[in-house]
């Protein structure tokens, strides 16, 4: 039987799943409210993209390979730079430099997990994040290596969505991801691991 706390950081991680893709599937028809600057998201009128190639997801709940469309270069590139860099900070244990990386309603919960922090994230997050990813461990190892991106899938107009990468562990993962202030963040705590 798992402890409280465990379940705790486990609904916070399917927590955060959901809110990318609740938030995914709005309904946004102003592109650079929804998005922000710098955002290329296709327009409505071009049709859906084929799947991400070399990736499956047969869990039956998600169809992450063929959501929404496929980002273009700027922004592949900006999400493959802070995933990057959010795993390389995380897996040092540089936690503040880590949550920095996070969407703010992300780090807010985060920081919320542990009594006592601040609800806007900064050293209040930087303390329980460890906490968090520990706690994880129970459900799949963390990964914290190179996210080369084979894809990013978003939701026209939504300014959220999904990376997919091949891990240097030989699983496939996906990251969810959201554009906060004109930047892209980080939705996910840990990469997921897409289930074969």
């Amino acid at each position: 039987m798992s402890s409280p706390l465990g379940r705790t950081s486990f609904v916070l991680l399917v927590a955060v799943v959901l809110g990318v893709w609740l938030s995914a599937c709005s309904d946004g028809d102003d592109q650079t409210a929804a998005g922000g600057p710098g955002l290329t998201v296709p327009p409505a009128s071009e049709a859906a993209d084929p799947p991400t190639p070399g990736f499956d997801d047969t869990s039956g709940q998600t169809n992450i390979p063929a959501f929404g469309v496929e980002a273009r270069g700027a922004d592949r590139a900006a999400v493959e730079a802070t995933l990057n860099a959010y795993l390389a900070s995380a897996g040092a244990g540089e936690w503040s430099r880590a949550c920095s990386y996070l969407d703010g309603s992300i780090a807010g919960e985060v920081a919320n997990f542990s009594r006592g922090s601040n609800r806007g994230g900064g050293d209040g997050c930087a303390t329980a994040l460890p906490r968090i990813l520990k706690l994880a461990e129970r459900y799949q190892d963390p990964y914290f290596g190179s996210a080369r991106l084979s894809g990013l899938r978003v939701k026209e107009g939504a300014g959220a969505g999904f990376a997919l990468f091949h891990g240097e562990d030989g699983n496939d993962y996906w990251a969810a991801v959201k554009v906060e202030n004109g930047r892209w963040k980080i939705l996910s705590t840990l990469p997921t691991r897409l289930t074969e």
